[in-house]
């Protein structure tokens, strides 16, 4: 009654953004989480931001006990 993921990946976008990211998804019965974490680079509009999220559901009362997003600007 367990499961738990873990993976890597890379990531290439249309306008040009490269970078790199991780998730991890958990679920015991109890709780079902999900997080992940992502940077991206973009050298011809100068800009580099993480992506991070993580979601977490209990299951026994079907609550959302966690649901948080953020973006955070890197710099050039």
């Amino acid at each position: 009654g367990r499961i738990v993921v873990h993976s890597e990946r890379t990531i290439t976008t249309s306008d040009g953004s490269v970078g790199h990211g991780t998730s991890s998804f958990v679920a015991n019965g109890q709780i079902v989480k999900d997080r992940f974490t992502d940077i991206m680079t973009n050298t011809s509009g100068g800009y580099r931001f993480r992506a991070r999220s993580v979601f977490v559901l209990d299951l026994s009362t079907e609550t959302v006990r966690v649901e948080r997003f953020e973006l955070t600007c890197l710099g050039p």
